[in-house]
């Protein structure tokens, strides 16, 4: 699979646990303390996430990151 295939699916994921729990874009920034500019690149498969960003997000999400990207790749 193409690796901008599995960053819009990780972006897809995101998004779904993000409005799962009701929660804006701003929200997850205030959560997660990255920025809503970011998530919103990064929702749309436009900003590749390291593995700092992705250890963030999981634990936003209460999950482990091998639990974030399931069904990703």
């Amino acid at each position: 699979m193409a690796t901008r295939q599995i960053h819009a699916r990780l972006g897809q994921r995101v998004r779904a646990l993000r409005k799962a729990r009701n929660w804006n874009q701003d929200d997850l920034a205030v959560e997660s303390g990255l920025g809503r500019t970011y998530i919103s690149n990064f929702e749309n498969g436009l900003k590749n996430p390291n593995l700092n960003t992705l250890a963030i997000l999981a634990a936003t999400f209460k999950m482990t990151v091998s639990e974030l990207l399931d069904g990703c790749g």
